[in-house]
């Protein structure tokens, strides 16, 4: 009778931690790619965990909740081939352990905070404000940018309006050419004519520009789509930013100005 008690217990145990392990999804969308155990899913209907997913192509989207539905996902064609998803489970937690805080870079302490994060990426420029107190600005005193290019180092004036440094493509240029391959990190100095003095602001800081139009071409499918709301669309952009541009870290500013485009 023991024995009997003791495997009932047993079995009571597994069942338990089997249907707990189980993860129960809602269809909230599904643009009409995605199969689920060879069946066109739609609207309302429930699949597991352990059930089968099919995209009839990379376009695909399917939008789904969980824990009880308190918890929504966009699971996107392209991006879940791309990390080799072998279930929706796989894609959800690969996305839940790479996600980052949201980061908005504002002025040079915030980029100096940054120097245990990868390489930064540059849509348009990236703008930063000073204490005008500390760094007077004129013809005398000026901020600039120094890097290494083809094993030459390179000085270059930065921009400043409104007591904000802008960085963007003007300050690679050689010769009339927007130069990619700047070899090692940049950094940014405060410089004072009268005093022949430079100070170092911002050491070793790596930036990477990156064009804004082949991301929107890439994303415009999801940003198009009148099922998704504002926050779930910024959602999926950052899921693909972190996808397609691994090592990057985008400002989150920037990440909501690709919204509005």
């Amino acid at each position: 009778m023991k024995k009997k008690l003791n495997f009932c217990i047993i079995l009571s145990l597994f069942l338990t931690s089997f249907i707990s392990a189980q993860t129960i999804y809602k269809v909230l969308f599904n643009d009409g790619n995605v199969i689920i155990n060879d069946s066109l899913i739609s609207k309302g209907a429930f699949f597991k965990n352990t059930d089968s997913v099919y995209f009839k192509n990379n376009k695909g989207l399917l939008k789904v909740c969980y824990s009880s539905c308190s918890k929504i996902k966009i699971i996107a064609g392209d991006l879940y081939s791309n990390i080799h998803s072998s279930s929706i489970d796989d894609y959800i937690s690969y996305y839940e352990t790479t996600s980052t805080r949201d980061r908005v870079i504002l002025n040079i302490k915030e980029l100096n905070d940054l120097f245990s994060l990868p390489n930064i990426a540059v849509l348009d420029s990236l703008k930063l404000s000073f204490n005008n107190n500390v760094y007077l600005i004129d013809s005398n005193k000026y901020f600039y940018l120094r890097f290494i290019n083809n094993g030459r180092t390179y000085n270059k004036k930065l921009k400043v309006i409104n007591d904000e440094i802008i960085i963007s493509q003007y300050a690679f240029t050689i010769d009339n050419v927007f130069s990619h391959s700047f070899e090692n990190s940049v950094s940014i100095y405060y410089y004072d004519q009268a005093a022949e003095e430079s100070t170092l602001v911002i050491p070793d800081v790596k930036l990477v520009f990156i064009d804004k139009n082949l991301i929107i071409n890439n994303v415009k499918y999801v940003f198009e789509n009148l099922n998704l709301s504002k926050n779930e669309k910024l959602e999926f952009l950052r899921d693909y930013l972190r996808t397609e541009y691994k090592g990057l870290f985008f400002n989150y500013s920037d990440c909501l100005k690709l919204l509005e485009l």
